[in-house]
């Protein structure tokens, strides 16, 4: 007996998205404004100038140009330093020689792991390295008067606004497609 044949082809259908980001401006002008006091020097403001405090401490230390503290902690650090790597040094000496008395091929092994590892030292550096700290105090402004009678006349201009929203574009790039043959001895159809 022979049985019908169905053949489904299908392609799926694709849509891009293409999104223009929106903007928002907002311009606004200064107001025209005119002060007027009824009475000689109503107040007076005291604006002291800031005070900028800059610590160069640590790119001195970067130049190795230190306090005296500060160089004696760095003469310990660096003393520790020095008596630890010497400790690591000793160590790892003994280690070796204890590898080459076992036998085999531990030279071998030795050497690879010399060139394995990793004592590279930066070529470039930057000095200094670190940046100084910059701090800016500003003082409080001071305002000093008695009672004066003060007209203010202002013309208000409204700001100018732009706008535009996000913009989507959606756009079909391929149509889906959907394709059933059936074949038999006797049927022949396209769907």
């Amino acid at each position: 007996m022979d049985f019908p044949r169905l053949t489904v082809r299908y392609i799926f259908g694709r849509i891009g998205i293409e999104r223009i980001p929106g903007y928002f401006r907002l311009k606004m002008g200064t107001p025209n404004m005119e002060l007027e006091y009824k009475k000689d020097k109503p107040f007076q403001i005291d604006n002291p100038a800031a005070r900028i405090e800059i610590d160069q401490t640590k790119p001195l230390e970067d130049l190795n140009l230190r306090k005296f503290t500060s160089l004696t902690r760095y003469l310990q650090g660096k003393a520790n330093r020095k008596c630890t790597r010497a400790l690591t040094e000793i160590v790892s000496e003994g280690d070796r020689l204890a590898k080459i008395e076992l036998g085999g091929n531990a030279i071998a092994e030795l050497a690879r792991k010399e060139l394995d590892e990793e004592n590279r030292e930066p070529i470039l550096t930057t000095i200094p390295r670190s940046a100084p700290e910059i701090k800016v105090k500003t003082p409080k402004l001071e305002v000093k008067g008695g009672q004066t009678r003060l007209e203010v006349e202002s013309d208000y201009i409204l700001p100018k606004v732009d706008y535009q929203p996000d913009d989507l574009k959606i756009y079909l790039i391929q149509k889906g497609e959907l394709q059933i043959d059936v074949s038999g001895r006797l049927i022949d159809y396209k769907v």
